[in-house]
């Protein structure tokens, strides 16, 4: 058996354990518009996105995080 990958291929997530996800299944997530996204991937916003092939993925671990970290960093109320 060869020893553990090092480095960033062995960070990234084999596909079955983090999925990657089409900006419209993405958008309804975030009830944001796919014009957003596109938008917010312009401008360098939103969840992490890459390229595969010709369209635009999202790892599904990334729109987690991003609600997560939206709800961190913009969380008002008597609850926060």
């Amino acid at each position: 058996m060869s020893p553990p990958a090092k480095g960033k291929a062995a960070l990234v997530p084999k596909p079955q354990d983090d999925p990657l996800l089409r900006p419209e299944e993405v958008a309804p997530l975030l009830n944001v518009a796919r014009g957003t996204l596109y938008r917010w991937r312009h401008h360098g916003e939103g969840p992490t996105s890459i390229r595969v092939g010709g369209g635009v993925r999202y790892r599904k671990s990334d729109v987690d995080a991003y609600i997560v970290k939206q709800a961190e960093t913009t969380a008002r109320g008597d609850d926060v």
